[in-house]
């Protein structure tokens, strides 16, 4: 009598081959999507590297300096402030890195009403461990990770912002200054 059909050894060969093949398929699959998605989060996080770098080009262009008022460019580690002239007449700028909240915060305040203008939330859901900014001595020739207008007798001639974070490579924001507006 023949007998037709497969052993029972043969049927676990032919699953434990096609279980391995398949894990392998799977796992292949698997690495793809969590690199196309960890690409597509460094995406994200470049474009709004971008952006910020446009906002702080152009609120450090626009820089304005006065005898007449007594707030000028002040700056730390984690912002700056500084006064700017817009279409609409003189603001206070300020830059903020609030380490909390892991965020950097833009404000814009009307100078005479002392009134908020404007606020803009940057690198809020990103990971990160440390935003610096710091400010170029040309006198002395070096980074200073502070400044105030009246110590150091007039602007910086550049502020750098860096980005330090948990797997995140970006290069370093360097926005020169041009000459104060002086009025």
């Amino acid at each position: 009598m023949q007998e037709e059909g497969f052993t029972l050894v043969e049927i676990l060969i032919a699953i434990t081959i096609a279980s391995i093949i398949l894990t392998s398929v799977f796992s292949f699959f698997n690495l793809g999507f969590s690199t196309w998605e960890k690409r597509k989060e460094d995406k994200a996080l470049e474009q709004e590297w971008r952006v910020v770098d446009q906002f702080l080009k152009r609120d450090l262009h626009n820089l304005f300096t006065s005898d007449i008022y007594n707030n000028r460019f002040l700056g730390d580690y984690h912002g700056f402030e500084g006064i700017i002239l817009t279409e609409k007449g003189l603001s206070k700028i300020r830059y903020q890195y609030n380490p909390a909240k892991n965020q950097l915060l833009r404000q814009v305040i009307d100078l005479e009403k002392d009134k908020l203008i404007e606020e803009t939330l940057f690198l809020a859901d990103i990971n990160l461990r440390d935003l610096e900014f710091s400010f170029y001595d040309s006198k002395n020739q070096y980074w200073k990770s502070d400044w105030e207008y009246r110590a150091n007798q007039g602007l910086p001639l550049a502020v750098k912002l860096e980005l330090r974070g948990k797997d995140i490579e970006l290069p370093a924001l360097v926005i020169d200054i041009y000459i104060e507006q002086k009025y």
